[in-house]
């Protein structure tokens, strides 16, 4: 008389199912709610400054850009529009990505004080750099992209080149 064993592939089947639908599922929440993306930057930098976080602005600055914290904190809450009810004063747009670069047009609703000078709202582009693998707020480059569209408005010309820079030699 043979006797069977019993199969032991079902017991080892369950478990490593299990496993790899776990992997899969952290996967999925990284990718769809962790993951560093500029617009997700953006926007996290944008709640910092309407609640005066400096800790939690830090956290998504550039390195070169954590001594231009407080004057970006101080211009970006001096010209949000203040209480707008449940809706934060901006909204981010989609980022366009070059490399380890990307420019976040952000539409902020000003202050009515300076909606006289700018109109009810402005678009600001804000530059994000890809660093250790997130993505981080430039202050300096959004500072030049915004100053820059300023200048081109008011003269027509383009801003000058950046501090450091040969610009054009004729």
């Amino acid at each position: 008389m043979t006797r069977m064993m019993p199969r032991r592939r079902g017991v080892v089947a369950g478990p490593l199912l299990a496993v790899i639908l776990l992997i899969a599922i952290m996967a999925g929440i990284w990718y769809f709610a962790l993951r560093s993306t500029p617009e997700r930057t953006v926007s996290v930098v944008l709640a910092a400054v309407q609640e005066g976080d400096r800790d939690l602005l830090d956290e998504h600055l550039a390195r070169d850009s954590v001594r231009w914290a407080e004057e970006y904190l101080s211009v970006m809450s001096q010209m949000m529009a203040g209480d707008t009810g449940d809706e934060p004063p901006w909204t981010v747009g989609e980022a366009r990505v070059s490399g380890n670069e990307a420019t976040v047009p952000v539409t902020v609703r000003v202050r009515e004080g300076l909606a006289l000078l700018s109109g009810s709202e402005r678009t600001i582009d804000h530059v994000v750099v890809l660093e250790d693998g997130r993505w981080k707020l430039d202050v300096e480059k959004t500072a030049r992209a915004a100053v820059g569209g300023i200048w081109e408005r008011i003269i027509g010309a383009p801003a000058a080149p950046p501090a450091g820079s040969q610009g054009r030699q004729d």
